[in-house]
């Protein structure tokens, strides 16, 4: 959250030095790394240079994860540089060292690697502890039975993580989540698994990997100035996982105890990272976007200013309250960060505005609003057109209907078209009497029937409907229990015995299902092909019913396809190549997963051989 930083006292800033860092070990992180270095940091670094927080670990909260646990080495935060000045005074001071103990510069080796962006922390051989202060770490040893991945054979420092792949594609959007950190701290801190916890566990993509199993380059510290992008980006861009830059270690084992640490970092180890540019600009005035679940998102419309090479005209203000409590309207003088091509951030407000922002009424439908903790809510359901503007551009989306975006979807709710099902029911026509052109009625007429000759997966069709809490992963998980026609028939407590679902959220979910079912006979009626979920009942005695597996190179009848077919087989899909993987298929033209298969001594069985294991004595579709 930004705030008036140049108005705060040194306890203020302390303060809010201490929140922050709280919410990123939670993993709810109120600004980005850079900021919280260049702005929060630095302003203590300016009043208080020798403060301890300056040079100490930062903690984690005190029993956020676990019982608290002795590291057996010392587990130091790094050292960060954002210039090219920075490395230049760190390689100063290898030098100075290394001359102390006579290693001429000519043999001094660094090796680079990855900066991974999880949660850091050591594995023992017997416990897994988070970093906590560097001294102490708290136990997390039990995430290693729910299904995170670990070598048990390779120990010391690492990181939990995630795959980034899998990330994007099934929880970012889904979840409504923006970073795989967060996903983690979340999964580590779970005192029961949640939905997607065990979802992604189930895939096998989060993981605890060691930094010593890395991808690395090395180099001569002479090298270091003209090659350390290049290396840091081609290491960052090959890295399964989210990267935060990359790292730089010294190689010569004498020189790194020559150098030895502080209490807050390694002096042999630097983080190379990158600084977003920062600006500042007026605002002009502050727009509401309103959402489907009525949601009010501020906008703020700003001063165009030249951030990394892009003119800035808008930036997010995140929150309502922040409009409240920050002064945000016209006239305030506020800063931006972007980091490459990054959305703008705010950073800080410098000056406040004297013109209020109205809060109290929907900037849609007039309707009086109402708070929700720091969100500003339009309650005005049925009647509020922004709210089923959005509605239908969700709908269009997750059912896979080509054509239906923001501005179309708002001409049919202005019209009055409000209900999907009869919109997919539309002549050319009826739709010109909604403003919509002939051309363009065609056109997604014919995206309709194009979809209705296409398989609709039951989960896409369920999360089409937007009920709260019941996305494609949630309803996989009713639905292998349950099929869609019998869902109105659920309650609150149906729905709680199954796995993965607390009593809050199936009290949540149960009042909606009833509508779940009546769209879902809809589509089916207008001629959607519905594909049903396999339940764990249909595919008792299938081959590969339990196996995970994964896909490489090509398919005859393209992967997706194929990995769909070996779930509705009991199988669990996975996007890459772990320990826990159970077999590797492997196509035309296989690529690097095959080597990691025959590393890790996975089962790996061409097509031809894959297609005898599903057509066995269980038997199955043709492939």
């Amino acid at each position: 959250m930004p705030v008036l930083l140049p108005q705060l006292s040194d306890d203020e800033l302390l303060a809010t030095i201490d929140r922050l860092n709280t919410a990123y070990r939670a993993g709810t992180p109120e600004v980005d790394d850079d900021v919280y270095d260049h702005v929060y940091l630095q302003a203590l670094r300016e009043r208080h240079p020798d403060h301890p927080l300056l040079w100490n670990v930062e903690p984690e909260p005190v029993g956020a994860f676990g019982a608290p646990h002795r590291h057996v080495s010392a587990m130091l935060s790094t050292e960060k540089a954002y210039t090219s000045d920075e490395v230049g005074a760190w390689m100063r001071r290898v030098q100075s060292a290394a001359a102390e103990i006579n290693i001429p510069d000519a043999d001094i080796w660094v090796r680079i690697t990855a900066k991974l962006d999880g949660l850091a922390g050591y594995w023992d051989g017997a416990v897994l502890a988070t970093r906590g202060d560097g001294a102490f770490g708290q136990d997390v040893t039990r995430i290693v039975s729910r299904g995170v991945q670990l070598d048990r054979a390779v120990m010391g420092p690492g990181e939990l993580v995630i795959q980034q792949a899998y990330f994007e594609t099934a929880i970012a959007e889904q979840y409504d989540m923006a970073h795989a950190r967060n996903f983690m701290v979340g999964l580590v801190g779970a005192d029961t698994v949640k939905p997607h916890h065990s979802e992604a566990l189930a895939a096998g993509v989060c993981r605890f990997v060691p930094y010593s199993t890395l991808e690395s380059r090395e180099a001569g510290l002479a090298e270091l100035p003209e090659c350390y992008a290049q290396m840091a980006a081609e290491l960052c861009a090959a890295s399964e996982y989210a990267t935060d830059g990359a790292v730089v270690e010294v190689l010569n084992v004498e020189l790194r105890k020559a150098m030895g640490a502080t209490s807050h970092h390694h002096r042999w180890m630097l983080a190379l990272k990158t600084v977003g540019e920062v600006a500042q600009t007026r605002v002009e005035s502050v727009t509401l976007q309103v959402g489907r679940t009525g949601r009010i998102t501020p906008v703020l419309e700003v001063a165009a200013v030249e951030l990394s090479g892009a003119t800035i005209r808008r930036c997010t203000a995140h929150t309502a309250r922040h409009i409240e409590r920050l002064g945000l309207g016209a006239g305030a003088l506020i800063t931006l960060v972007r980091s490459g091509s990054v959305i703008p951030k705010l950073v800080s407000v410098d000056e406040r505005s004297t013109a209020p922002v109205d809060l109290g009424t929907c900037p849609c439908c007039g309707a009086g609003t109402v708070w929700d903790n720091d969100y500003l809510v339009c309650p005005n359901v049925e009647g509020c057109s922004a709210q089923a503007s959005a509605r239908l551009e969700h709908f269009f989306l997750r059912l896979g209907v080509k054509g239906f975006g923001p501005k179309l979807c708002e001409q049919l709710s202005q019209a009055g078209a409000l209900d999907p099902i009869a919109i997919l029911e539309m002549s050319v026509a009826d739709m010109g009497r909604c403003g919509v052109s002939a051309g363009i009625a065609e056109n997604l007429l014919s995206a309709i029937a194009q979809r209705k000759q296409e398989i609709v997966r039951d989960t896409d069709a369920i999360a089409a409907v937007g009920v709260r809490h019941l996305g494609r992963g949630d309803s996989r998980k009713i639905l292998e229990q349950h099929r869609w026609q019998d869902l109105a028939g659920l309650d609150a407590t149906a729905i709680a015995a199954i796995p993965g679902f607390g009593e809050h959220t199936a009290r949540m979910i149960a009042p909606h299902l009833p509508a779940v079912c009546d769209t879902l006979s809809a589509l089916v009626g207008l001629g959607f092909n519905i594909e049903a979920t396999v339940r764990p009942s249909d595919i008792a005695g299938s081959n590969i019913s339990g196996k995970k597996i994964v896909f490489t190179g090509t398919m005859p009848l393209g992967r997706a396809q194929m990995e769909q077919q070996a779930r509705a087989l009991g199988a669990t899909v996975q996007s890459s190549v772990s320990a826990a993987t159970d077999i590797l298929v492997v196509g035309d033209k296989a690529g690097s997963k095959k080597a990691k298969a025959e590393q890790l001594g996975v089962q790996i069985l061409p097509l031809d051989e894959y297609r005898s294991l599903i057509a066995g004595p269980t038997g199955t579709a043709p492939v």
